[in-house]
């Protein structure tokens, strides 16, 4: 196609110590025709606002932004554009300490699926530090495996160091290695997409292919057929990147639920995205006129994942220090059990995640059986002295004695409250006689 004016780069880059050549020693099989696939989720985006049963409009900043990244994610920029679709919008609108906002819709807690064909028709924008994506993430919100479908950047470094690289878009598949035991990190944000270190764990797993073009010009579909040990990705029909697991690369192909993610990021300054200048349009837009999602004939189940915490909420989502809010999650364990002492807690961090306000126990159990779904409530009372803002929730997990194993929620998926001015309606203020807020339960 003329749009292209592209080279398919044949080399596939991987930056980590493993064998190209072995992942590349089997094919990728052709996608089969439609006929011999399922359709199990569709969106056409032909509705007024955007469909709820499918999707969730997200609202994340400061410490549930990832990758350093600029932006606010707002629900109000993610709309219907009429003869278009959904419409997710950037735009130079400060929220906080961010000086940008744009739009994010995910199907976590609507549909998640392993296996099977996944596929996005979009328009990105051109514009330097714009960061437009489809990608997809487990159920359970951890972090990794992730997989990007697409990424699309637009010469980032012909603007910096006068080179004449022209644009591209970039799919990634990102993985752990050895075994995962799970520590907390309260208070930092890490490059891992959460607040914890994986011990013996590495998280620079990565391999990608990068295909060169103006992918911002125009509509193009791009999707990913997703089978046991294999990723066979497309543009606009064609397959052109196969990836098979391999000796060196054993578990880079995920084989859990994950959910599909859409946003139009932008970009860390300095980052390898690029940086946001003047010459950047604003409001920036990308749009999307369908995603689809079949499951091929003769699938394996998967393997579930072993612990998800699910439906992270807090409520009211607006109060003044001194009042009490409810904050509740529900924690979903597969075929094995979570042995004592099991504790689910969560800490509750400023914006920026640079201080831990308090880190507290859910009331609950000690252990948790298999095939089972607990629902955790707690009420918080807010410190009289906190200072207005916006607070982010963070709930884990930690289970299994000696072997500790702690799973905690991914910092994009977790719930904010928003702190006012003001002192409790009734005008009291109530703590214990060790200072601790009444109705709180006592920090670790």
């Amino acid at each position: 196609m003329s749009q292209f004016r592209s080279v398919v780069s044949a080399a596939i880059c991987v930056f980590s110590v493993l064998s190209a050549e072995a992942a590349m020693a089997e094919t990728c099989p052709p996608l089969p025709p439609q006929s011999r696939m399922k359709l199990t989720f569709h969106d056409e985006f032909n509705t007024p606002a955007l469909d709820t049963t499918k999707w969730t409009a997200v609202a994340q900043g400061g410490a549930q932004t990832i990758n350093n990244e600029q932006q606010a994610y707002i629900p109000s920029n993610v709309t219907m554009a009429p003869g278009v679709g959904a419409r997710l919008q950037a735009g130079r609108t400060p929220f906080w300490t961010q000086a940008y906002s744009s739009g994010e819709i995910i199907t976590r807690g609507h549909f998640a699926q392993t296996y099977g064909y996944f596929e996005i028709k979009a328009r990105f924008p051109n514009g330097n530090g714009l960061w437009p994506a489809f990608w997809m993430l487990p159920n359970s919100g951890a972090w990794p495996p992730e997989i990007a479908v697409v990424e699309y950047i637009y010469n980032p470094w012909g603007k910096r160091d006068g080179s004449n690289n022209p644009s591209y878009f970039i799919r990634n598949l990102f993985w752990p290695l050895g075994d995962t035991a799970w520590r907390p990190q309260d208070g930092s944000v890490h490059s891992s997409n959460s607040l914890v270190y994986l011990r013996d764990h590495k998280t620079g797993n990565t391999a990608n292919s990068q295909v060169y073009g103006d992918w911002g010009s125009g509509w193009h579909t791009y999707g990913v057929a997703w089978y046991p040990r294999i990723m066979a990705f497309y543009v606009d029909g064609k397959q052109d990147f196969c990836w098979v697991e391999g000796p060196d690369t054993k578990g880079s192909v995920p084989n859990r639920p994950m959910f599909m993610i859409a946003n139009l990021g932008i970009g860390a300054s300095g980052g390898w995205t690029g940086t946001v200048d003047d010459s950047t349009p604003f409001p920036a837009n990308m749009d999307i006129a369908y995603v689809r999602a079949w499951q091929f004939a003769n699938m394996p189940a998967g393997a579930p994942d072993p612990v998800a915490i699910m439906n992270p909420a807090v409520s009211p989502a607006t109060a003044k220090p001194g009042e009490t809010v409810s904050i509740t999650a529900d924690v979903v364990v597969s075929g094995e059990p979570l042995r004592r002492p099991a504790i689910a807690k969560y800490s509750i961090l400023n914006y920026d995640a640079t201080n831990r306000i308090d880190t507290v126990d859910f009331p609950g159990p000690t252990s948790y059986g298999a095939n089972t779904t607990v629902h955790l409530r707690s009420q918080y009372t807010l410190p009289d002295t906190l200072t207005p803002g916006i607070y982010t929730i963070y709930t884990c997990v930690d289970w299994n004695g000696d072997q500790q194993k702690e799973q905690c929620l991914a910092s994009n998926q977790a719930p904010s409250i928003t702190v006012v001015a003001g002192s409790r309606s009734d005008g009291r203020v109530t703590t214990g006689s060790d200072g601790l807020k009444a109705g709180a339960a006592r920090p670790d």
